[in-house]
């Protein structure tokens, strides 16, 4: 059966996707059948790349946390760095999950000379907040992903000097390729047991999702991470904390489209402040004529 042609160089047979040196995607999303002003039928729908295969200047594996670090504060301080295990791979992306004890805004930079930018923010007053920052690459780079080599990134404390902590990730896949990043944020305050921020959900499958909890006035002894999410840093605990008592940096791989709700829960009733973020994956919208059984 030969392809339909799609933009000049890809190629459809059924509801499969090839690019133009004949290497094969596959559609997570079927097409919707549409018609044409000239009857003609075709599809319209999202086609997911398939993991592991490769193409010219289409990278196609998907997200993955390659790597991760942490770092807690002693003290009050202005700022906070932590060092990759590892060099970075050229490319990439990083996402940074952080905490502050005071509610203003902080601010990423690193080694490597990458641009990072605020994905989400969530204050409890002015006492404490987390925040989570991401960057694919220096400004310069049109998100061509992060600088290759040893990375040092440093987190901001733009207020008063307090106690922070902060989780780095090191994401490979595809998150490099999309200009509208994140996907879905969401962030949520309060005092009890329990730490929650609205509904959040991917528009593809195999996002991303990362959530951070600050948590002020007292060291709670369990933090258990809710449905969807991974407790990534263990116990973060600021030595003679100022503001931040307690911090958690969670992730989570939506392979399926569906609702996130992020929450944590421990002992004991403290105020909280928790932000959720979703990044995602290259999907590669599809309208042209495309042949699918039963239609044409």
């Amino acid at each position: 059966m030969p392809g339909q042609p799609l933009d000049g160089n890809y190629r459809s047979i059924q509801t499969e996707l090839y690019d133009p040196v004949g290497l094969q995607y596959t559609t997570q999303q079927a097409g919707t059948p549409k018609t044409a002003s000239d009857g003609t039928i075709y599809a319209s729908g999202i086609v997911q790349l398939t993991a592991g295969a490769s193409s010219n200047g289409l990278p196609v594996q998907l997200p993955a946390i390659v790597q991760k670090a942490s770092n807690t504060s002693t003290g009050s301080v202005a700022s906070l760095a932590k060092t990759f295990t590892s060099n970075n791979v050229a490319g990439n992306s990083i996402v940074v999950v952080a905490g502050c004890g005071n509610g203003t805004a902080m601010t990423v930079a690193d080694s490597a000379g990458n641009t990072y930018t605020s994905a989400i923010a969530a204050p409890n007053s002015t006492t404490f907040g987390a925040q989570i920052f991401f960057s694919t690459g220096p400004l310069s780079s049109s998100n061509g992903g992060i600088v290759g080599g040893a990375n040092t990134v440093t987190v901001t404390n733009a207020g008063t000097a307090a106690s922070m902590a902060v989780e780095i990730y090191e994401v490979s896949g595809l998150i490099t390729q999309v200009q509208a990043q994140p996907g879905q944020t969401s962030l949520g305050t309060g005092t009890g047991t329990t730490a929650t921020t609205s509904a959040i959900a991917p528009s593809v499958p195999n996002a991303l999702a990362f959530a951070g909890v600050a948590i002020g006035t007292a060291v709670v002894t369990v933090v258990a991470a809710g449905s969807g999410l991974t407790y990534d840093s263990g116990t973060l605990q600021p030595a003679t904390p100022a503001g931040l008592y307690q911090f958690a940096a969670f992730s989570g791989n939506l392979g399926a489209i569906g609702g996130l709700i992020p929450t944590a829960t421990w002992t004991g009733s403290e105020p909280w402040a928790m932000a959720a973020a979703i990044f995602k994956p290259v999907a590669l919208g599809i309208e042209g004529t495309v042949r699918i059984g039963g239609y044409n």
